[in-house]
Parts: structure tokens; C-alpha cells; sequence
């Protein structure tokens, strides 16, 4: 009932069949009780999942697929009704804004890089016929999609290991370093 997100209905039928009425605490109540004995820090997790998300380069669409391809449907619900609206409106924001984030930076350049034709044994920006590159652990998905199309034709030279991969945080995806070949 709990996974499959269906446990406030089947909660209700029973209290009615006793004739108890179901009346939940009102949110603001709620948020009143919990901020006298917890400190929120519900903002750093919203920036480190927009982040994640963006990382990722994942729409909304995608997160809510992919969210719900998981077992656990109660919370999976109860996540994409608050952060993808989350997300979107800060998508918004920097759209009237006419700014870009970081991540966005690097989509955005891989994109740029993509169009570029890349001559014969070279970058698809400037003259390079190699490109270093250090930590490699720690790259992101959309970092692994910068770096190849920037690559071109150019030889790639990486240096990492993923068992000094400490960046999960910030988008890092060690599986990456594991599939190298592939990029």
C-alpha cells in the first residue's frame, strides 16, 4: 500500500467504515511543530538535486520516468510533486533572466562543440591532436559529453582512479571512468 502510493485512500475507506472522519494536520501546523525541534537545511537539498539533475542533463519528463521506474511509488510520488515544480521554476527563472548556470555552461558548449566538424586527427576546437585529462574519477555525465565532442578526432589521454572518486555529490559518476572505452 505504502510503495504503491495508495495507502491515504485505503486509510480513509477504513476510517470511514468506523465513522472517524479523516482530517490530516494542516501543513502549516505541521511545519510549525517540526521547525521547534529541527533545523532545516531543506535548501542545500534542492540545490544539490537540481544540480544532480542538471548534471545529468535530465528533463523533467526524464526524472519523472525514471522515477517512476522505482518500487518505492510513495515516496517516489511525494518527491517529483516537490522537486520537479522546484526545478522548472528555477529552469524559468534563468530563462527571464536571459543567465545560465554552471551546468549549464558545460551543456551548452558541448552542444556548440557537437556542430563543429572536426578535422582529421583534431579537436573540434582549435588545433589539438591530444587532450589530457586529470582526476578523471571525477568526471560527470555532462563533463564525459563535453570532453567527447570537444575531443573530435584528437587523442584522448586520461588519468584517474575510481577508488579516489569523491565527487558523488557534485554529479560525479566513477561508472564512467569504468567505460572508458566508450568515450
Amino acid at each position: 500500500q505504502f510503495n504503491e502510493d495508495i495507502i491515504f485512500d485505503q486509510l480513509d475507506d477504513q476510517l470511514k467504515k468506523y465513522g472517524l472522519a479523516y482530517s490530516p494536520i494542516d501543513q502549516e501546523e505541521i511545519n510549525n511543530l517540526i521547525g521547534e525541534i529541527f533545523i532545516d537545511d531543506t535548501y542545500k537539498l534542492i540545490k544539490t538535486c537540481i544540480k544532480l539533475a542538471k548534471t545529468k542533463n535530465l528533463s523533467s519528463d526524464e526524472i519523472s520516468s525514471m522515477f517512476n521506474e522505482l518500487q518505492d511509488q510513495f515516496r517516489s510520488n511525494r518527491f517529483k510533486r516537490f522537486f520537479i515544480p522546484l526545478l522548472d521554476t528555477y529552469q524559468g527563472i534563468l530563462r527571464k533572466n536571459n543567465t545560465i548556470d554552471f551546468e549549464d555552461m558545460i551543456i551548452d558548449s558541448a552542444k556548440l562543440l557537437k556542430s563543429i566538424k572536426a578535422e582529421p586527427n583534431k579537436s573540434s576546437y582549435g588545433n589539438f591532436r591530444y587532450i589530457f585529462v586529470d582526476e578523471f574519477q571525477d568526471i560527470s555525465e555532462s563533463r564525459s559529453i563535453f570532453l567527447n565532442n570537444l575531443r573530435g578526432n584528437a587523442k584522448l589521454f586520461c588519468v584517474g582512479d575510481d577508488w579516489q572518486s569523491i565527487y558523488r555529490f557534485t554529479g560525479s559518476d566513477n561508472t564512467i571512468i569504468k567505460s572508458f572505452k566508450n568515450i
